[in-house]
């Protein structure tokens, strides 16, 4: 887990930066450089089983922060992971043939 790593992305750092911050590329790369320590620390504590915390001293994360970051990144929850319908389809008429029923109010186009 280094820089290199980030030489290597699928997207280009500096069009990461330009979408998400303003073309300053540092907050981008320390960003991803936490998402790959995080990688590399839940690595070593899912499949070596000795967790290793020297990739988040190298990025200035501690062990608590990177179990909370895995629990909001990698974990969803039931309501994050499937949508439920918000119409029970017994109960309602039929939407389809509605369609073309919604729209604006009569009168309200054409007015200036």
């Amino acid at each position: 887990c280094g820089v290199d790593d980030l030489k290597h992305l699928r997207i280009p750092l500096r069009y990461l930066a330009n979408l998400l911050a303003a073309g300053d590329e540092a907050p981008v790369r320390l960003a991803l450089r936490r998402l790959l320590a995080l990688r590399q620390y839940m690595r070593s504590i899912h499949v070596e089983n000795s967790p290793d915390p020297s990739p988040l001293e190298a990025v200035g994360l501690s062990a608590e922060v990177a179990r909370e970051m895995y629990q909001l990144i990698a974990i969803a929850d039931y309501h994050d992971r499937f949508v439920a319908p918000t119409v029970k389809k017994e109960t309602e008429h039929d939407l389809f043939n509605e369609k073309g029923e919604v729209g604006f109010p009569p009168g309200i186009i054409g007015k200036k």
